[in-house]
């Protein structure tokens, strides 16, 4: 299994922070690998809600879903992914912290049968990823 955990205090508050990252048609505003959401999808997740996706393409990839597996407001959301035959789980952690949020995103990837075999470079990928999407979730937020 792949993991990376990344951790930013973002300037505003944890509703506003929730909120934002729970609509999921924010996602290509903030994470560089969702391309688009379609138009039909609402703003407020339903668990075990499937929801087609367009990702920036990987392994020749670009059509997966994102479900909503557990929703906590204000405190923890986790999101399922299926893409490129890989399992993610995303999960997005909230605490107030003074005036502002502090923010966790975890992403862990579950690599079956042979793609067990990229393994060390899905790692880098995503732990790279992971850090960026978290920083711009941050400067999106910020700015608005």
């Amino acid at each position: 299994m792949v993991t990376s955990r990344e951790t930013v205090v973002i300037a505003r508050s944890t509703s506003d922070v929730f909120a934002f990252t729970a609509d999921l048609r924010n996602e290509p505003r903030w994470d560089v690998d969702v391309d688009m959401m379609p138009s039909e999808t609402g703003a407020v997740l339903e668990i075990g809600k499937e929801h087609r996706v367009r990702f920036a393409p990987f392994l020749a990839e670009s059509e997966g879903t994102l479900t909503a597996a557990e929703v906590e407001p204000q405190a923890r959301l986790v999101l399922e992914a299926l893409f490129v035959g890989l399992t993610w789980k995303i999960t997005y952690l909230y605490k107030a912290e003074g005036a502002g949020t502090h923010f966790t995103r975890q992403v862990e990837v579950m690599p079956r049968g042979m793609l067990r075999l990229v393994e060390p470079f899905l790692a880098r990928r995503v732990r790279r990823n992971n850090r960026r999407d978290v920083l711009n979730l941050k400067r999106v937020l910020e700015a608005s």
